[in-house]
């Protein structure tokens, strides 16, 4: 909504676009069969050379709640900061190009927020294959949550960042609340909400939850997040790094959010060496990044291991401080080897013994 006028559609729905045609017209369609009409779609077409711009023309000449909005390609973060310079909305949420609302998405996040008065939302998802539209992931995060709840941030704030992702799609935010706390997206080229959600959602105060999947994120799409990673490795790291900086400067002296925010970081460096283990390059490039610059900076050495997370996080830190590069390679190698298989109780442990055998005899 506009602060100063008190004027505007009750949602504003900010969508980065590049080269999305494929999946575009799908896209913008499940925002138009919404089940709740008070909303505005903010297309940023960030310098497509497809037909994305005509397919968002089309929907903005037979729907005024449709906006085209240009800019010169400058990444997914500059356009979704450019779409935030331009919401009118009472909430605010992101949907990607290629990826769907269910039809309840925004009836059902906005009766939460205007039930609970929270700073922001966040549902479950539902992970889809592009080919066959299956699902699947078969898990739900939030179910232990009751619905119509505001619940403090504070009361949440061990492994509070794994519990609420580091993804800004499954969200919705109360506009008022993210001008206040005016955390802005990366100029990256992957992982660029990650320091804002990080950042705004620490910042927040209270946060409700609605217990089903209202957002299908696509993959399968014939460009896999592990291709992406090799050619980017460093990103994850530099997201969490402003993360970080972001969060350590909300709470100077709270040891619990820094050290939620701290494990989420140690998180994203061993889930980078999980994706790239293949190509040696790019991991030897992320494993050096952390182990020459960031290790040091987010003072880890200092940290005993019961500082970071849950145990397995605390095995692979274990493992990490006494392993070489090659003995870390070669668990990750055969964890991802096992991944492929349908995996027993003893197939799942073997990666975390050869990574507690390698850093045992330090290899």
């Amino acid at each position: 909504m506009d602060i100063e006028t008190g004027v505007g559609p009750k949602v504003s729905v900010i969508m980065p676009i590049y080269n999305n045609e494929k999946f575009l017209r799908e896209t913008l369609n499940s925002l138009k069969e919404q089940n709740f009409t008070d909303y505005e779609v903010l297309c940023i077409d960030d310098g497509s050379k497809d037909d994305s711009a005509k397919i968002i023309r089309e929907f903005e000449a037979s729907d005024n709640r449709f906006h085209y909005i240009f800019q010169e390609n400058s990444g997914a973060g500059p356009a979704r900061n450019h779409g935030l310079s331009l919401a009118k909305g009472e909430y605010i949420s992101f949907l990607d190009g290629d990826d769907l609302y269910t039809p309840d998405f925004l009836k059902r996040m906005v009766e939460a927020l205007d039930k609970t008065k929270a700073d922001f939302c966040i549902c479950e998802r539902d992970n889809f294959n592009s080919e066959s539209g299956q699902s699947i992931n078969k898990w739900y995060a939030y179910q232990k949550f009751e619905e119509g709840k505001a619940y403090q941030t504070n009361d949440l704030v061990d492994g509070y960042f794994k519990l609420m992702g580091v993804a800004c799609w499954n969200k919705m935010f109360r506009h008022s609340f993210v001008q206040q706390n005016p955390y802005e997206f990366q100029s990256i080229r992957l992982c660029n909400d990650v320091a804002f959600v990080c950042s705004t959602i620490a910042a927040a105060g209270t946060v409700c939850f609605v217990k089903e999947k209202l957002v299908r994120y696509r993959v399968g799409t014939g460009i896999s997040t592990q291709d992406k990673v090799v050619k980017y490795p460093l990103c994850a790291l530099e997201a969490h790094d402003q993360a970080r900086k972001n969060v350590f400067d909300l709470y100077k002296n709270d040891e619990a959010w820094q050290k939620s925010i701290d494990s989420r970081c140690a998180d994203a460096f061993f889930n980078t060496i999980s994706k790239v283990v293949n190509d040696d390059a790019a991991c030897r490039e992320a494993y050096n990044a952390f182990h020459g610059r960031y290790e040091s900076e987010w003072l880890f050495r200092e940290k005993p291991l019961r500082y970071f997370g849950n145990k397995r996080l605390r095995l692979r830190m274990w493992c990490y401080r006494r392993t070489s590069f090659e003995g870390m390679k070669k668990a990750y190698l055969k964890l991802n080897e096992n991944r492929a298989k349908k995996r027993s109780f003893i197939d799942r442990a073997k990666p975390y013994v050869v990574l507690f055998v390698a850093g045992l005899f330090k290899r």
